[in-house]
């Protein structure tokens, strides 16, 4: 497990703020970016363990073959062979290593996942923003005669007539 702990996924800010949204706008390429490119090291080092599984089972089954009394198999089969090397230590960490590696890797790509499904939430506001969604409530046609009807009775009892003095307005 030597690469290992260059590969730390953190989970992205899912979070959308209304009155941040030319933020997320302008960050969301470069987070998709960083996650896109973690996951493609990520694969790039699963392979590269693949390959020293290989060659790490090849070097137990060439000692096993040399010496198979010192790993307990008096008759040496294919059988015999194959599960003292899938039992080997050796061969154990590097499979115990692409395990995590590729739940690094699992964990890289459900963030971009995840970063995708904020792309989509971030255009949806933004398209309420530019249709005004958020500028005032919508009031149905009755409410919007109650609200009138409550405006013009308002303005018509603040405003008061008075007679100019000198008249009474009385004849």
């Amino acid at each position: 497990m030597k690469n290992q702990s260059k590969f730390e996924v953190q989970v992205p800010d899912l979070v959308l703020y209304e009155d941040q949204l030319s933020t997320h706008c302008i960050d969301l390429p470069g987070q998709v970016w960083k996650y896109m490119n973690l996951a493609s090291e990520i694969r790039r080092e699963v392979d590269r363990c693949r390959s020293r599984l290989k060659s790490v089972s090849l070097n137990v089954a060439d000692r096993v073959r040399d010496t198979p009394e010192m790993f307990g198999i008096e008759k040496l089969t294919e059988k015999a062979l194959l599960q003292v090397v899938e039992a080997h230590e050796d061969v154990l960490s590097v499979e115990d290593e692409i395990s995590d590696l590729n739940h690094k890797l699992g964990l890289a790509n459900n963030a971009v996942a995840a970063l995708d499904v904020m792309k989509r939430s971030l255009t949806l506001m933004v398209d309420l923003h530019k249709t005004g969604w958020f500028a005032e409530p919508r009031i149905d046609v009755e409410g919007r005669e109650a609200v009138e009807k409550h405006e013009t009775k308002t303005v018509r009892t603040r405003v008061k007539v008075k007679a100019p003095k000198g008249r009474t307005g009385k004849k």
